[in-house]
């Protein structure tokens, strides 16, 4: 369906200089479109950045979108990812406090949590699937143990 909104993703290869960044953001700040979240960095070649950002939209506002991200200044190409051939990970920094260390056993034998701090309260890194962090922030909030969440946005790569 082309009017159902859902998350929509893509990855953008860009010049690494200055000023791309705020290029991009003002294609979504120009259309009233909210960025829900952004992750670049540096690719293999010192040159070049990726961006990987998330929106909300339909099918048709993503198409749309994508061809006015490639006529932008310093962009490179733009990738729609489609969560069926993309491997996503989000990494989330924590703070809760001291009692919930119980609660982290219980919850978190799986490896997507790991104790980087333990003094009056506990920093943990939380890292999977965007949607799995959620899930865990949520989780922890909803124990009362959360104190302060630092999201670092999506990084995703397609798999073909």
């Amino acid at each position: 369906m082309s009017g159902e909104k859902r998350s929509i993703m893509y990855s953008l290869l860009v010049e690494n200089k200055p000023g791309v960044l705020f290029r991009v953001a003002s294609q979504f700040r120009r259309r009233h479109f909210n960025i829900e979240s952004i992750a670049v960095g540096i690719t293999e070649r010192k040159d070049t950045s990726r961006m990987t950002v998330m929106m909300y939209g339909d099918e048709q506002m993503a198409d749309d979108f994508a061809r006015i991200l490639r006529r932008t200044v310093d962009v490179l190409s733009v990738d729609r990812l489609r969560p069926e051939d993309t491997v996503k990970r989000e990494l989330a920094l924590v703070k809760i406090e001291r009692e919930g260390i119980e609660l982290l056993s219980e919850l978190f034998d799986d490896g997507r949590a790991q104790v980087l701090y333990e003094g009056d309260n506990l920093v943990v890194q939380l890292v999977g699937e965007p949607e799995d962090v959620d899930e865990l922030v949520e989780r922890l909030d909803e124990e009362k143990v959360l104190e302060e969440v630092v999201r670092t946005g999506v990084v995703a790569i397609c798999r073909r």
